[in-house]
């Protein structure tokens, strides 16, 4: 195990890249914090993390939303008393240029 008594939050950790991860980082012995928006899916996550024998539990958060991510980081710490490793994963798209645009 690389992970024994690690506490991680992974935001987006629903569903995709960040669930695959929250659930290899929790088999590696890591205590796994899911941060999403998506509730059903989150807590999904971590009842099958619970499950496998291993640990996790779900916060809502929006990253868009100070509060939401200080709220993300409170339950880490009460919940499991620190905070190894954070995985940024949440993210989204809009349409647009990222460069000077010519017509």
């Amino acid at each position: 195990m690389l992970l024994p008594g690690k506490v991680a939050i992974i935001t987006g950790a629903a569903t995709g890249i960040g669930q695959t991860g929250a659930r290899l980082f929790a088999q590696e012995g890591a205590e796994v914090v899911i941060a999403d928006i998506n509730d059903k899916d989150g807590k999904g996550t971590v009842k099958g993390i619970r499950e496998q024998g291993n640990e996790a539990t779900f916060v809502h958060t929006d990253v868009t939303s100070v509060s939401d991510i200080e709220s993300m980081v409170k339950t880490a710490v009460e919940t499991y008393g620190r905070l190894d490793i954070f995985w940024h994963n949440a993210g989204g798209s809009i349409p647009g240029h990222i460069g000077p645009h010519t017509h």
